[in-house]
């Protein structure tokens, strides 16, 4: 079995988001499965499909939540790590 070398304990979450990464880019639904302090797991439709960095943002208000970078892709789903210079998505602790 592996071992999971996260340092930050992962919420399982299920909230509608999109991805951004640009003014005249269209954006991509995706769906929050995960989420820690450091990063997330996504649900998307074609992980090859989305940028290496991008900004997820709550729907349908639009409110940016995190800057992104893509640290793996599998089929229908990506990991990623969240910029350091971000709030928090889950609150002080």
């Amino acid at each position: 079995m592996l071992s999971n070398s996260r340092t930050a304990v992962r919420r399982t979450v299920r909230i509608p988001a999109r991805l951004t990464h640009g003014e005249d880019a269209p954006q991509q639904e995706c769906v929050l499965v995960d989420v820690s302090h450091t990063g997330a797991r996504l649900e998307v439709v074609a992980a090859a499909d989305v940028p290496d960095t991008f900004t997820m943002v709550f729907t349908p208000r639009g409110v940016p939540l995190r800057r992104c970078v893509v640290i793996w892709r599998g089929g229908t789903q990506i990991g990623v790590s969240f910029t350091r210079e971000d709030p928090d998505p889950l609150g002080p602790h």
